[in-house]
């Protein structure tokens, strides 16, 4: 925060990865920024989606850093990830795969009005969806 108590934000690096694309491997880039402009003691929260390599990454970084805690207080999820998350949940359910795949079949063998019938029978939300895929087919 400035002295006038307004959130500012400041790329400080963008380091290329070499090697696979692990917590481990981030972990290194983002300890090498911070080494670098001695601001390990300004570190707060890590705000990431719920990919298991975050996690790692973040662990990575508390041990490399000598931080006296634990990834389970430093971690908060990104907000519009929980909601895309939630939002999947409630069109697709438990198995989203199968079910985006049926729809994906209909369409591609030319049933598009099955598929937009079984869409919208899902309610207010099959309408969106439909409304949202007709947007991206216009050119």
């Amino acid at each position: 925060m400035s002295s006038k108590y307004k959130v500012e934000t400041i790329l400080l690096g963008l380091r290329r990865l070499k090697g696979p694309h692990s917590g481990e491997n981030i972990a290194e880039a983002i300890v090498a920024v911070v080494k670098t402009y001695k601001i390990i003691d300004k570190i707060g929260y890590f705000v990431l989606d719920n990919a298991g390599l975050n996690d790692t990454c973040v662990s990575a970084i508390i041990e490399r850093l000598n931080i006296k805690d634990i990834k389970e207080h430093r971690c908060l999820r990104c907000l519009g990830h929980v909601l895309n998350l939630l939002v999947k949940a409630m069109l697709f359910g438990e198995n989203p795969e199968v079910f985006k795949k049926d729809i994906t079949t209909a369409a591609i063998l030319g049933d598009e009005k099955a598929a937009l019938r079984h869409w919208r029978s899902k309610g207010v939300l099959g309408k969106l969806y439909n409304v949202i895929n007709y947007i991206r087919l216009i050119p």
